[in-house]
């Protein structure tokens, strides 16, 4: 008397097959309304990134030429400020050389 056994291994790989395609689709979808998000919303962060470095860097200004007693009302703060924007710009060309890329 043949008995017949339900093909469990197949259906237990089907089953895995359809879990890794969906698994897959997930991961695409979710990967596209990332780069979607970047898309419309990247100018947006990179202007309010830009806005908070200009004003941290005018703190900056601020505070080192108030040490030397040239403060926002006086005519050598712009000359201050024009000096530390070369140091951080010859700054920022040596570390750039210093890298690897």
């Amino acid at each position: 008397m043949p008995t017949s056994l339900p093909a469990r291994p197949y259906q237990m790989a089907e089953a895995a097959s359809w879990l890794r395609r969906g698994l897959l689709a997930a991961y695409l979808v979710s990967l596209a309304v990332v780069c979607g998000l970047l898309v419309i919303n990247g100018p947006q962060i990179r202007a309010a990134a830009e806005a908070q470095e200009a004003l941290v860097i005018e703190e900056e200004n601020l505070a080192f030429c108030s040490k030397f007693g040239i403060g926002l009302e006086t005519s050598r703060y712009a000359q201050c400020a024009a000096g530390l924007k070369e140091i951080r710009a010859r700054h920022l060309q040596r570390s750039a050389s210093d890298s690897i890329l």
